[in-house]
Parts: C-alpha cells; sequence; structure tokens
C-alpha cells in the first residue's frame, strides 16, 4: 500500500514538473502568426485549385549551359577564378501556376574543380529571388577520347516548386574555376494547373 502511494505521489509530481516547462516552450499564437507575415510579406501564398489529372497541363523544359575554355576567360595561375553562367527565362504564363515535380541534370567539369547548380525564381520588383539548389552526384573521372579528363556528375531529383503566372524561371550554374570546358544540361518537367481567382 505505501509503495503504490508513493508511486501516485512520484507522477503526480513529475507532471506537475514538466507542465511549466511545456506551457515556457509554447509560442504565443499571435507571436507566430506576425512571425509567418513578416516571412511571407514579400512572396505570399500561391493558392491553387484543386484539379484533376485530365485538367493538368505536363510541361518540359531544357537547356544547357556550357563554359568555354582558354585562357581568355579563365586565369592559368593557380588563382583561378569562378565562373557563373544562367539560362533564359522561362516564363509562366498568366493565369496558371507552375509546378515543377521532377529534375535531371548531366554535368561535366574539370577533376580540380566543383560546380554547384540550381533554379532561380521569384525575382522581380521589390522580390528577393529564391535560389534552389540541385544536388550533384559525382560519378567519377573519365578520361574522354580527344578531350582529356573530365569529372562526371549527375542529379535526379524529385521536387514541388509552385511558380505563379507571370512570373519565370531560370536555370544556374557556378564552377569553381579551371583552364578547360565545362557543361551543363538540364531536364525539367512538370505541369500547369489553374491559379484561384482572388475574390472582389
Amino acid at each position: 500500500m505505501k509503495y503504490s502511494s508513493f508511486v501516485v505521489v512520484a507522477i503526480v509530481t513529475f507532471a506537475a514538473a514538466l507542465n511549466p516547462v511545456n506551457a515556457a516552450a509554447q509560442t504565443n499564437p499571435n507571436e507566430k502568426a506576425s512571425i509567418a507575415a513578416a516571412l511571407n510579406a514579400y512572396r505570399p501564398a500561391s493558392p491553387v485549385v484543386d484539379v484533376s489529372e485530365l485538367a493538368k497541363k505536363p510541361v518540359a523544359y531544357w537547356t544547357e549551359l556550357e563554359f568555354k575554355g582558354g585562357t581568355d576567360q579563365v586565369p592559368t595561375d593557380a588563382t583561378r577564378l569562378a565562373q557563373y553562367m544562367e539560362s533564359e527565362d522561362f516564363v509562366v504564363p498568366d493565369g496558371m501556376i507552375l509546378v515543377i515535380d521532377y529534375t535531371n541534370v548531366v554535368a561535366c567539369y574539370g577533376p580540380e574543380e566543383k560546380m554547384s547548380i540550381g533554379i532561380k525564381t521569384g525575382y522581380g520588383a521589390g522580390k528577393t529571388p529564391a535560389n534552389l539548389k540541385i544536388l550533384l552526384t559525382e560519378q567519377g573521372v573519365f578520361n574522354e577520347p580527344l578531350e582529356g579528363k573530365y569529372m562526371h556528375a549527375g542529379s535526379s531529383q524529385a521536387m514541388k516548386v509552385y511558380i505563379r503566372g507571370g512570373e519565370s524561371f531560370r536555370f544556374t550554374a557556378w564552377r569553381s574555376g579551371a583552364a578547360g570546358h565545362a557543361e551543363v544540361e538540364f531536364w525539367t518537367s512538370g505541369y500547369l494547373v489553374p491559379a484561384v481567382q482572388q475574390a472582389r
């Protein structure tokens, strides 16, 4: 009997000790709302209509970025400079929202350098662009006939990126710097869905 009473008292005491911690860890709902509003002030949410599969319009985008080698572009000394390239803009039609759900990338560059690639979107007047990284996996150095040694890398990445009508996106690539050429091919697929009409 004494043992069971001790167990009950111990449980009640432990629960009471945790209660102030849980209460302190909770954030004021008004504070949460103000934080979310501040973060989304420059890029509001993109509502979409729940449409059937038949209403989705499949789309695909392909582009290639090629860094030409040679001393006119890249210094030949040890302080080789990084290079940046981006594709043309792909514009989302008005009244639609683009959903990018898959990206495939093939890259080739010098074995002593690195490459960073991504999708850039959401830019415009008064907006800060979002730089969405695509993760490359290095697949090895290959001694290509008549070309030399090059690192091969690739990515096969599922995603959910929503871009509203009237906005655009582009592909971007950085190379850390080497005397030879480098190139990257992007293949992205997804679908267009109707945008929600705002109530007047």
